[in-house]
């Protein structure tokens, strides 16, 4: 007998000698939530695959190194490039940009400029607080700040991750699949509840003789007080028999539901599945994780890597300078076949020198 027949059976009988108000068996609630609360950054966050998601988009972008190029080629990058928030490291400040737009679908720098109105400073502002003012266009002409400072458009670079015409913010993943993730959450806090106070018990005992109310009591206090204490073999007697109640991780299906719910959360973060070790069931090769990355790479990190591309070029002094990130670390192959491409780089007809392949592996030149 299956545990759906099992806890059938329990509560068909339950409700022949039990009154409605003292029966034992009752269904978690499944009330939905998802009309009356959106979920929160701290709610969505308290998902390991969602914080496993902005994690990895954060750290990735973090650890990609930027560069300033002209027409002519590289630049040596200023004092603002090499650091725009002087309290913390070019990577901090890069992962506290792409976090903000992963959660928030914005991102805010407050500027600082010099006397001859260059920026010199960004800092991030907790995009939870900040409110952007627009004009009966729609355009954005200023913003606010914890609801009283108020800045101009030089003051604050905007970075948005997804925009909507019409529609000042820009729109992040949890805000446009908000239902799915209230899904999730209701998802994990009923597995939660059913092991813990979904009201099915652990056991039935049963018997073909009528019981009465008091009994039933009776038997019940009895066979808890001793099988609590028994650490071994029990014993029932008066026709009673004891069917145990239970289910195990598949009955509950608690890993497929996690798979599930963790494969959902990295599209739509657009991150890899193999990254969220949310695929462990498929075969992958070297060669499949290699192009699951690059697409990676162009289709969902870019969009972050764009986005502040664009704004920190858009704050250079000067004209045709352009910040870029560099995405050669994150692809980078394994030693073997660096090697075989390097070769391939400087023979024949070589398309890059010695010095320069060295240059590629952190290497001095050979002079």
């Amino acid at each position: 007998m299956g545990f759906v027949d099992r806890f059938a059976k329990a509560w068909l009988q339950s409700r022949d000698t039990v009154a409605p108000n003292q029966r034992s068996f009752n269904i978690p609630n499944r009330t939905s939530t998802a009309q009356t609360r959106p979920v929160s950054t701290t709610d969505a966050m308290a998902l390991g695959s969602v914080y496993r998601a902005v994690s990895l988009i954060a750290v990735a972008s973090a650890q990609l190194p930027w560069k300033v190029v002209t027409d002519t080629g590289e630049i040596e990058p200023n004092t603002f490039v090499r650091q725009p928030d002087p309290q913390m490291s070019r990577a901090a400040f890069v992962e506290q940009t792409t976090t903000a737009m992963a959660l928030n679908g914005n991102a805010f720098w407050r500027l600082g400029r010099n006397n001859r109105n260059e920026v010199v400073t960004a800092e991030n502002l907790n995009p939870e607080f900040v409110e952007i003012v627009v004009n009966r266009e729609g355009r954005t002409i200023g913003f606010k700040y914890q609801g009283d400072k108020e800045y101009t458009t030089d003051q604050i670079k905007h970075l948005a991750l997804f925009r909507v015409p019409g529609r000042a913010r820009g729109l992040s993943p949890i805000e446009a699949a908000n239902l799915e993730l209230r899904g999730a959450i209701d998802l994990s806090t009923y597995q939660s509840n059913w092991f813990y106070s979904g009201g099915v018990p652990t056991g039935l005992l049963s018997t073909q003789q009528d019981l009465t109310r008091t009994q039933a009591e009776e038997a019940k206090a009895w066979w808890n007080e001793n099988a609590s204490a028994a650490n071994g073999i029990a014993v029932v007697g008066n026709g009673l028999a004891f069917d145990k109640i239970g289910m195990n991780a598949s009955e509950a299906q608690i890993a497929e539901l996690r798979k599930l719910s963790a494969t959902e959360i990295a599209r739509l973060f657009g991150v890899p599945a193999s990254l969220m070790l949310a695929d462990a069931g498929t075969s992958l090769t070297y060669s499949n994780v290699s192009q699951e990355w690059l697409g990676w790479q162009r289709f969902g990190l870019q969009k972050y890597t764009l986005e502040i591309e664009t704004a920190m070029s858009s704050l250079l002094p000067g004209f045709k300078k352009e910040v870029r990130f560099t995405y050669d670390a994150l692809l980078r192959q394994d030693t073997l076949g660096r090697y075989q491409a390097h070769a391939i780089a400087v023979a024949g007809q070589p398309f890059l020198t010695v010095d320069e392949v060295r240059a590629l592996e952190d290497l001095p030149p050979l002079i």
